[in-house]
Protein backbone atom coordinates (compact mmCIF):
# COMPACT_ATOMS: atom_id res chain seq x y z
CA UNK A 1 0.00 0.00 0.00
CA UNK A 2 2.82 2.42 0.76
CA UNK A 3 4.17 2.11 -2.76
CA UNK A 4 0.74 2.67 -4.33
CA UNK A 5 0.08 5.79 -2.22
CA UNK A 6 3.47 7.27 -3.03
CA UNK A 7 2.97 6.62 -6.74
CA UNK A 8 -0.49 8.21 -6.67
CA UNK A 9 0.83 11.31 -4.90
CA UNK A 10 3.64 11.69 -7.42
CA UNK A 11 1.23 11.27 -10.34
CA UNK A 12 -1.24 13.75 -8.85
CA UNK A 13 1.49 16.38 -8.48
CA UNK A 14 1.90 16.40 -12.25
CA UNK A 15 -1.73 17.57 -12.52
CA UNK A 16 -1.44 20.36 -9.95
CA UNK A 17 0.10 23.13 -12.02
CA UNK A 18 -1.03 26.70 -11.32
CA UNK A 19 -2.46 26.97 -14.83
CA UNK A 20 -4.71 23.91 -14.46
CA UNK A 21 -8.43 24.63 -14.13
CA UNK A 22 -10.40 22.63 -11.57
CA UNK A 23 -9.10 19.86 -9.42
CA UNK A 24 -7.86 16.44 -10.40
CA UNK A 25 -10.50 13.75 -9.79
CA UNK A 26 -9.09 10.53 -8.40
CA UNK A 27 -10.70 7.12 -8.34
CA UNK A 28 -11.22 5.70 -4.84
CA UNK A 29 -12.39 2.18 -5.68
CA UNK A 30 -11.51 1.02 -2.16
CA UNK A 31 -14.28 3.30 -0.79
CA UNK A 32 -17.01 2.07 -3.15
CA UNK A 33 -19.72 0.39 -1.09
CA UNK A 34 -18.34 1.90 2.12
CA UNK A 35 -21.09 2.48 4.73
CA UNK A 36 -20.82 5.01 7.55
CA UNK A 37 -23.16 6.33 10.22
CA UNK A 38 -22.81 10.09 10.60
CA UNK A 39 -24.61 13.32 11.41
CA UNK A 40 -24.46 16.07 8.80
CA UNK A 41 -23.86 19.46 10.41
CA UNK A 42 -24.46 22.63 8.40
CA UNK A 43 -22.62 25.95 8.52
CA UNK A 44 -25.68 27.52 10.21
CA UNK A 45 -25.40 25.03 13.11
CA UNK A 46 -28.20 22.59 12.26
CA UNK A 47 -28.06 18.81 11.97
CA UNK A 48 -29.84 17.37 8.92
CA UNK A 49 -32.75 15.12 9.89
CA UNK A 50 -35.30 13.02 8.01
CA UNK A 51 -38.45 12.54 10.08
CA UNK A 52 -40.86 9.56 10.20
CA UNK A 53 -43.16 11.28 7.67
CA UNK A 54 -40.30 11.88 5.19
CA UNK A 55 -39.92 15.59 5.97
CA UNK A 56 -36.32 16.80 5.59
CA UNK A 57 -35.29 19.61 7.91
CA UNK A 58 -32.70 20.62 10.46
CA UNK A 59 -32.46 20.41 14.23
CA UNK A 60 -30.18 21.98 16.81
CA UNK A 61 -30.66 18.96 19.11
CA UNK A 62 -27.46 16.89 19.17
CA UNK A 63 -29.30 13.77 20.36
CA UNK A 64 -32.12 13.75 17.75
CA UNK A 65 -32.57 10.13 16.58
CA UNK A 66 -33.70 11.25 13.09
CA UNK A 67 -30.36 12.96 12.45
CA UNK A 68 -28.37 9.71 12.52
CA UNK A 69 -27.69 9.01 8.86
CA UNK A 70 -26.25 6.05 7.00
CA UNK A 71 -24.03 7.34 4.19
CA UNK A 72 -23.13 4.77 1.56
CA UNK A 73 -20.67 5.32 -1.28
CA UNK A 74 -22.41 4.24 -4.50
CA UNK A 75 -19.90 5.41 -7.11
CA UNK A 76 -17.50 8.32 -7.59
CA UNK A 77 -19.36 11.48 -6.66
CA UNK A 78 -22.57 9.65 -5.65
CA UNK A 79 -23.66 8.74 -2.14
CA UNK A 80 -26.91 7.36 -0.72
CA UNK A 81 -28.07 9.07 2.48
CA UNK A 82 -30.57 7.20 4.67
CA UNK A 83 -32.02 8.09 8.06
CA UNK A 84 -31.49 5.13 10.38
CA UNK A 85 -34.58 5.76 12.54
CA UNK A 86 -37.14 6.85 9.92
CA UNK A 87 -35.84 4.46 7.22
CA UNK A 88 -36.14 7.19 4.53
CA UNK A 89 -33.53 8.09 1.93
CA UNK A 90 -32.66 11.67 1.10
CA UNK A 91 -33.98 12.48 -2.38
CA UNK A 92 -34.24 15.54 -4.61
CA UNK A 93 -36.87 16.40 -7.22
CA UNK A 94 -36.16 18.08 -10.58
CA UNK A 95 -36.67 21.53 -9.03
CA UNK A 96 -34.01 20.86 -6.39
CA UNK A 97 -36.38 20.35 -3.44
CA UNK A 98 -35.14 17.68 -1.03
CA UNK A 99 -37.46 15.15 0.58
CA UNK A 100 -37.42 11.70 2.20
CA UNK A 101 -38.33 8.80 -0.02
Amino acid sequence: NASSSSSSSSSSSSFSSPASAGRHVRSYNHLQGDVRWRKLYSYNKYFLKIEKNGKVSGTKKENCPYSILEITSVEIGVVAVKSINSNYYLAMNKKGKVYGS
